[in-house]
């Protein structure tokens, strides 16, 4: 044993034996030091950005009406700062080894448009939005390193169906579907895609964000 050998109860176990006193049945004469496990980057939200598609009433029912898919911000907007990885204390046992702990990865922020880095007095780090639009963040923690993607994008309002008056959807943003998506038409957005109606058979969505659909997808070829 050479490490956190306790030199004060060992005194005091040797006083009481050479007194012929009574001991305890264990006496803790030494311990190891737990590691302490470090912690990844990560990026904390200035805003609640969890996915929410229906809203409860008070009285406990469901306002289908109002899908909460992403948080609409402001230009000039905070939306979070990303925290540093902090790395991890090795342990150690009574014998002197050394117990490792883990390594941390920093988070890779990704920023796509509308979404701009801004550097503090005392060095932290925030992301602002530079345009009023829905907030689009893409968790890809799987990656390695983990990485978190950010944009603010522009939203198209398709005020009926998706259907021979539009034609395909194609846009760059976000796309809220105040209708229906009808069989035979595509959505494809860069950010994310919400339909307050259904979507029928024989449909495409694409989407980089989240997609949330009211009434459901009916058939199996969508």
């Amino acid at each position: 044993v050479q490490c956190g050998i306790d030199t004060t109860a060992i005194a005091v176990l040797c006083q009481r034996l050479q007194q012929n006193l009574p001991t305890d049945t264990a006496v803790l004469l030494a311990s190891g030091r737990q590691p302490i496990a470090g912690r990844d980057g990560s990026f904390e939200f200035y805003l609640d950005v969890e996915s929410n598609p229906v809203v409860f009433r008070e009285d406990g029912t469901v306002d289908f009406k109002a899908l909460n898919l992403a948080p609409l911000v402001d230009r000039g907007q905070a939306l979070g700062q990303r925290l540093p990885a902090v790395a991890g204390q090795s342990g150690r046992d009574v014998k002197g080894r050394n117990i490792a702990v883990a390594g941390v990865s920093e988070l890779d922020l990704e920023l796509g448009e509308h979404a701009v880095r801004v550097r503090s007095e005392d060095g932290s780090e925030r992301v602002v939005a530079d345009f009023q639009g829905e907030l689009v963040s893409i968790d890809r923690s799987e990656r390695t390193p983990p990485s978190l993607y950010l944009a603010v994008s522009e939203k198209m309002v398709v005020p009926g169906d998706v259907d021979y008056s539009t034609g395909h959807i194609d846009f760059p943003g976000s796309v809220e579907v105040r209708g229906t998506v009808r069989s035979g038409f595509n959505v494809r957005a860069g950010g994310n895609i919400t339909v307050e109606g259904h979507v029928e058979n024989n449909v495409h969505l694409q989407c980089e964000g989240h997609i949330a659909i009211q009434h459901g997808i009916s058939g199996d070829k969508t």
